[in-house]
């Protein structure tokens, strides 16, 4: 459970009208856009690039994990130097993407050999900051 759930559920409705309306802040975030296959593609890809909320930079070796009901292992990726990650052959389906080292999730679909870019921007600070 996620610590707004977790507010949510210990401290009741009142709580609840303070979480949505963004007492927390901005909230994380991505830009995702998908592009159909090329002729000839089989295999789809994500890729894009992780940033700070707060400063916009890019976040290097932050965890990126994909996975769905079509690819229940999942796949794994790491940001580079520059905060980008690329994640291919990927079959087509409804994906979840995982990102950071807190989690942040985001959902997009791929058709065969389709293409998401998927820029996230990731609250890094700690729930207590």
């Amino acid at each position: 459970m996620g610590l707004r759930a977790w507010v949510v559920g210990v401290f009741g409705f009142g709580s609840a009208a303070c979480v949505a309306g963004g007492t927390f802040g901005p909230r994380s975030h991505a830009v995702i856009t998908v592009e159909p296959a090329g002729p000839g593609v089989r295999g789809g890809v994500v890729r894009g690039v992780v940033r700070d909320l707060t400063t916009n930079e890019p976040l290097a070796d932050e965890p990126v994990l994909v996975f769905g009901s079509c690819l229940p292992e999942g796949r794994i990726g790491i940001t580079d130097a520059i905060g980008v990650y690329a994640i291919h052959e990927l079959p087509p389906g409804e994906y979840t993407l995982q990102v950071g080292s807190n989690r942040v999730e985001f959902r997009f679909a791929l058709s065969t050999g389709a293409r998401a870019r998927a820029d996230a921007y990731i609250d890094t600070r700690s729930w207590w900051e």
